[in-house]
């Protein structure tokens, strides 16, 4: 009882009350926002107007996520909204997910067994969890839904 009382003391200092609290759910099924009825012409796919493409070599990035694959010879990381593997003693990275087009694909997480990666991508309009082989083919969402988000 003595070590239980200063671990809840520590638990509610880390975590206020209200993080436990649950919202009263209601009985009545939640209804989806209204469908626009906005212009078909207008796509985010493919861009519209003038575009052009813009290549770069870095050495560098912020905000980027990273997992060592489990035999230690690759890594991943996301880097400007795709996700690239690279040899774990260097080299060239190689862009797994340059063909979802204007997508955000991020966080990856390489498999125990190093055959598949898990990732966050907006390719369906919401962050949700896919799942692509090592090399980056094959990607598959894990979870469609519009009221869930995933970050």
């Amino acid at each position: 009882m003595r070590k239980e009382i200063p671990t809840l003391i520590l638990l509610l200092l880390l975590f206020p009350p209200f993080v436990f609290s649950q919202q009263k759910q209601s009985s009545q099924p939640r209804a989806l926002a209204p469908q626009s009825h906005a212009d078909p012409s207008v796509t985010l796919m493919p861009p519209q107007g003038r575009t052009r493409i813009v290549d770069f070599t870095t050495d560098e990035g912020t905000w980027m996520a990273l997992d060592v694959a489990p035999n230690g010879e690759w890594l991943m990381f996301d880097l400007l909204g795709h996700i690239y593997r690279l040899p774990i003693a260097g080299g060239v990275a190689v862009p797994l997910t340059d063909n979802s087009g204007n997508a955000l694909n991020f966080q990856p997480s390489i498999s125990p067994d190093g055959r598949r990666i898990a990732f966050i991508s907006d390719r369906q309009g919401q962050n949700n969890v896919w799942v692509m082989e090592a090399d980056g083919t094959r990607p598959t969402p894990v979870f469609l839904d519009r009221e869930t988000r995933f970050m």
